[in-house]
């Protein structure tokens, strides 16, 4: 898949919580399990949407038979909330 995630293609707001430590912006997302920080909010945030777009073409974009029952699970949530994808 060619196509970055971004973040105009979420159907719904995720809960981020962005904290300020040791000199890093740090943003965690419970749901999907991610942390990501850059010295800078902007640099935090590209983090994070690399980090969402990997977990996604990871999960997403794999085979039910190539995962666990867990895995499809996540694959299921980070489809349901990715609007259509055109390339």
């Amino acid at each position: 898949m060619k196509t970055k995630i971004d973040f105009d293609m979420i159907k719904k707001i995720l809960d981020n919580q962005v904290t300020y430590e040791e000199n890093n912006f740090i943003i965690r997302n419970e749901e999907f399990d991610i942390t990501a920080w850059g010295q800078t909010r902007d640099k935090a945030l590209e983090a994070f949407a690399f980090t969402f777009d990997a977990l996604y073409k990871n999960y997403a974009l794999e085979k039910d038979e190539n995962l666990s029952d867990k895995a499809i699970t996540l694959k299921n949530k980070l489809k349901s909330i990715i609007k259509k994808i055109t390339q």
